[in-house]
């Protein structure tokens, strides 16, 4: 039952894959042949999404970033980047995480390198950042020195705990 599962998503990656790379034949449905052709789509995408950034910093546009860390069935760490601007919303890839302890600092490099990679700096290009309420992503938005948005959902629920749940002090 897993087994098909795994092949039906598979198949699924194959044809989102065949899409993504202008529908030219992807024959594999090994996973780790479909993780080469995600992470190395063609450099004519590549260059369009360069030249559409170039434009738009040369227009002084300002861009968002949405992070997402998460941890696949193996326990490797992954961080997710999504760059988005008035015109739409841009995926920049999946950041594999170095094992062991991940900080703040960690994750800014990393971050900082993935928009180096397309021409932009974080403090001259990214005026806010959306995140999950992980601690790591909290200083995360602490340290940047940008706008920063823990996920809304996790702000709410932060607070509804906080009405519910807080330690009444002792008056003396």
């Amino acid at each position: 039952m897993i087994g098909t599962k795994i092949y039906c998503f598979m198949n699924y990656l194959k044809k989102k894959i065949c899409k993504a790379l202008e529908n030219k034949e992807v024959t594999a449905v090994c996973p780790i042949l479909l993780w080469i052709k995600l992470f190395n789509m063609p450099k004519a995408r590549k260059s369009w999404v360069w030249r559409h950034f170039e434009a738009e910093t040369d227009r002084d546009a300002r861009f968002s970033l949405t992070l997402d860390e998460w941890t696949d069935l193996t326990g490797r760490r992954y961080l997710h980047v999504n760059l988005h601007d008035l015109e739409g919303t841009y995926n920049l890839g999946i950041i594999p995480v170095p094992t062991g302890h991940c900080t703040a600092d960690v994750i800014s490099q990393l971050v900082t390198s993935k928009l180096e990679e397309v021409g932009l700096s974080l403090t001259k290009h990214i005026v806010s950042s959306t995140t999950d309420g992980a601690k790591v992503m909290l200083k995360y938005g602490r340290i940047t020195h940008i706008g920063f948005q823990a996920c809304i959902n996790h702000g709410i629920h932060l607070a509804v705990t906080d009405v519910l749940y807080k330690k009444k002090k002792k008056q003396t």
